[in-house]
């Protein structure tokens, strides 16, 4: 899926505003759901996900969990690129680290 052409928006669909970065690896058949935070072409941070057998996300509070714990990953990392904790290049889709970046999601 990344070589040669990156993590394009093709593969992907917005879960939950398009103002974040939470997607939903997308597959037009088949109910299986992987939540991540796509930062571009080449920065995907994996999630969790599961069987999505309701129509809407948020209708099962298992994925309904998964997509709120990666917004806050987002809001997380947000924060980080502000107070210059991590750099994410441009080019290279490499997420570097100024010190230990520890955080924690709360469930």
């Amino acid at each position: 899926m990344y070589e040669p052409f990156g993590f394009q928006q093709r593969f992907f669909r917005f879960e939950e505003k398009p103002t974040d970065s939470v997607e939903a690896l997308s597959r037009e058949s088949g109910p299986i759901r992987l939540y991540c935070c796509r930062w571009t072409e080449r920065t995907l941070i994996l999630g969790n996900g599961g069987l999505k057998l309701v129509p809407r996300y948020q209708d099962d509070p298992h994925l309904l969990a998964c997509v709120d714990r990666m917004a806050a990953v987002h809001d997380r990392f947000i924060l980080a690129q502000r107070e210059a904790e991590i750099h994410i290049d441009q080019d290279s889709g490499r997420i570097e680290f100024e010190k230990d970046f520890v955080f924690e999601v709360d469930d």
